[in-house]
């Protein structure tokens, strides 16, 4: 159950309701409307990141399930799992990080340095200079940017979601297919 109450919409000033109108209900935008003048912002970065990068869906996912494992934050591994297998994660690669298991072969050389960069970014609050030198020689330097951003991004969505208790929702797997980005495998090596 929430730590607080979702937000009504109509409850905001007429300038602010265009702000929430339009969004799909899940209860993490129900949250983020209790203060609608970041959330503009908030979104057109989730939707870049989740939609313009160079770097692979399922890399991407792989980073953002880290993360969430790392946080403990069941709501995004609960949203991220669905969103990893429309982005063409395997099972495999679903349950290594479930359990942990950083250097599993499935998550291939560049998933398993995302994974490492997660891990010390939310245990030291940065990459280490080592695992951002092998990760750049893994992806290239966009990329290696790009994946520092969706982590750092989705720690944030992370602290937010614990700290306010956001309620799982039931995802649609069909809904998610246009999050695959440009393609490419991360277990490609």
């Amino acid at each position: 159950m929430a730590n607080m109450p979702y937000a009504d919409p109509a409850n905001l000033p007429e300038r602010e309701r265009a702000t929430v109108a339009g969004l799909p209900p899940l209860n993490i935008f129900r949250m983020l409307a209790h203060a609608p003048a970041p959330l503009g912002a908030w979104l057109k970065l989730g939707n870049r990141i989740l939609t313009a990068m160079e770097v692979p869906a399922d890399l991407r996912e792989i980073a953002i399930l880290a993360v969430a494992r790392a946080t403990g934050s069941v709501y995004e591994w609960t949203q991220h799992v669905v969103i990893g297998r429309a982005c063409g994660m395997t099972e495999a690669q679903i349950e290594a990080l479930a359990a942990d298991r950083d250097d599993d072969a499935s998550l291939g050389d560049a998933g398993r340095l995302a994974v490492r960069a997660a891990r010390e970014s939310a245990r030291d609050h940065k990459v280490s200079t080592a695992t951002l030198t092998a990760l750049r020689a893994a992806v290239g330097d966009r990329q290696a940017v790009e994946l520092l951003h969706t982590i750092g991004f989705y720690t944030y969505v992370s602290i937010f979601l614990q700290t306010t208790g956001v309620d799982v929702d039931q995802l649609d797997p069909a809904g998610w297919t246009q999050m695959k980005g440009s393609g490419g495998g991360a277990g490609e090596d």
